[in-house]
């Protein structure tokens, strides 16, 4: 599978997007090692062929491309900082901005603290002593130069200054610049400071996910609502207007501002957007499915009759029947790596087939089926098995079948499927799919 970002960067944009699109393609990699990812700047032509997945953030495209990359692709994921577009129907919307919720768009939007982005260097503990009296400044990746300076000749007297900036430079022995840092650098830069002074977006996020003392310049309109989130919590010092009275509202900052006490979590629902969006693309390869995720409540209420069926109990590893609260819990709550797929009898659910990934190689497989329906379980399983194949990149898929389930013996032997283990009264099976590259 590929996934292809589009984002634009630079003196001009600076390096918000672009950061939270790596810190994103980061963490897909970490789930998916088998998906192929692809950066391109913006703006700029739409690639020719047909893709799988398209991820775009940006404030300078027009609609128009949002719809052409929502026509060549199986899914759209478009970022966005309170809703800059009418985006086209059926497309994804993440906003990973602290305070924003919007109800009306969901199941398709994705916003607030659970989906903020950050490199994982800012989740490690700190083992960096702090500075008093020392500060670090960043106002993100476009051209500052001249706020920095306004800064810096507003600030009090006998602080060390730490400037991170692509462009900025100076002579002074007081200030200290830095560009080009990695991550962890950055990290380690922010924990040996008493004081953050930043723009908001990313940076901002990475100094609360550090727990400093913090004062936040609102230098762009797309930032107040952030900005103005974060100052409900106490978390930080405001600064909506800085071109207004700078040196006053600094040294405010910097006396009235105390050692943080509130933890504020980001990102915890990452993985679960990112299992999402994967699912739906692997559920176009499908014919005749959709993925959990995708289903109404009537639809998942199908899902949790066919596996109470009578026969489906008696064959299963577990025949207590299910409850509707364990069914709904799985279904929220699942890994990201359980592909879980509903095939459709036209409108009518008439089976659901389901892949477990184990390790970046192997995944357990488990079909079932309406045992009215005309759809056979072969069409489940060599449709999940070419998933597993051309799509996620496995070498082999694995079952597990009650020994005296003597038809799901012979319809798995039948289909490539062998036995390579036995544990009491079950039997283990195993399916070769070929060398993963």
């Amino acid at each position: 599978m590929r996934i292809d970002f589009f984002c634009e960067s630079g003196e001009v944009y600076g390096l918000g997007h672009l950061r939270r699109c790596e810190n994103l393609a980061k963490e897909i990699k970490k789930l998916f090692d088998f998906v192929v990812i692809t950066f391109y700047s913006l703006p700029c032509p739409i690639p020719q062929e047909e893709l799988d997945c398209v991820i775009i953030d940006s404030y300078i495209m027009p609609l128009s491309f949002y719809q052409e990359l929502k026509m060549k692709s199986k899914t759209l994921v478009c970022f966005d900082d309170f809703k800059r577009l009418c985006y086209p129907k059926d497309s994804f919307i993440l906003a990973p901005t602290f305070g924003y919720h919007h109800k009306r768009f969901k199941p398709r939007y994705f916003c607030g603290q659970d989906y903020i982005l950050l490199n994982p260097a800012f989740y490690a503990p700190s083992h960096q002593k702090e500075q008093k009296k020392h500060i670090f400044i960043t106002l993100g990746g476009s051209n500052q130069n001249t706020l920095l300076r306004q800064i810096i000749d507003s600030l009090p007297k006998g602080y060390v200054l730490h400037i991170l900036s692509p462009f900025f430079q100076t002579q002074s022995p007081s200030i200290h610049t830095y560009h080009n840092l990695t991550p962890q650098e950055i990290c380690t830069l922010i924990d040996s400071c008493e004081y953050v002074i930043c723009s908001g977006g990313g940076s901002l996020n990475e100094a609360i996910a550090r727990r400093k003392k913090i004062i936040a310049l609102c230098i762009a309109t797309n930032q107040k609502h952030q900005i103005k989130a974060y100052k409900k919590t106490k978390a930080i010092f405001v600064i909506l207007n800085p071109l207004h009275n700078l040196s006053k509202k600094l040294s405010l900052g910097i006396h009235a501002l105390q050692a943080p006490q509130n933890t504020i979590t980001l990102g915890g629902k990452i993985p679960y957007f990112i299992g999402t969006i994967l699912h739906h693309t692997c559920s176009k390869f499908l014919p005749n499915a959709k993925n959990f995720e995708s289903l109404n409540h009537t639809q998942q209420r199908a899902i949790l009759t066919l596996r109470n069926q009578k026969e489906i109990r008696l064959a299963s590893l577990d025949s207590k029947i299910i409850s509707p609260n364990e069914h709904f819990y799985f279904i929220h709550h699942k890994s990201p790596l359980h592909f879980c797929f509903a095939y459709f009898d036209e409108t009518k659910i008439a089976g659901v087939g389901i892949l477990k990934c184990i390790d970046a190689r192997k995944a357990f497989l488990s079909i079932y089926k309406d045992l009215h329906s005309s759809l056979r379980g072969s069409d489940i399983l060599d449709s999940l098995c070419n998933l597993a194949n051309t799509i996620l990149k496995l070498s082999a898929i694995k079952l597990e079948v009650l020994k005296h389930n003597e038809h799901a013996l012979r319809f798995y032997l039948k289909n490539g499927f062998v036995e390579i283990e036995k544990r009491g009264e079950i039997i283990v099976m195993e399916k070769e799919l070929g060398a993963r590259p």
